[in-house]
């Protein structure tokens, strides 16, 4: 089953780590700490928030919930 790309908004920095930790540990064990699973705030560097993003944004990216707070809106 594949799943939905999703895209979760919180309204603080620590919410998105703890949702995306929350739910990846929640995923069958051989697809854990893949990348399906990431969170998205403006404490991460730049080129991690632009990985991130790509992949998300990416018909073929391995993220497929992300995490963010409203800083992934706007750019």
């Amino acid at each position: 089953m594949a799943i939905p790309k999703t895209l979760v908004f919180h309204d603080c920095k620590q919410d998105t780590a703890n949702a995306a930790t929350y739910l990846d540990e929640r995923l069958p064990q051989n697809i854990r700490n893949h990348g399906i699973v990431k969170h998205y705030h403006s404490d991460m560097s730049a080129e991690y928030l632009q990985k991130a993003f790509e992949d998300f944004s990416s018909d073929d990216g391995r993220c497929r919930i992300l995490h963010a707070t409203a800083g992934c809106a706007v750019g």
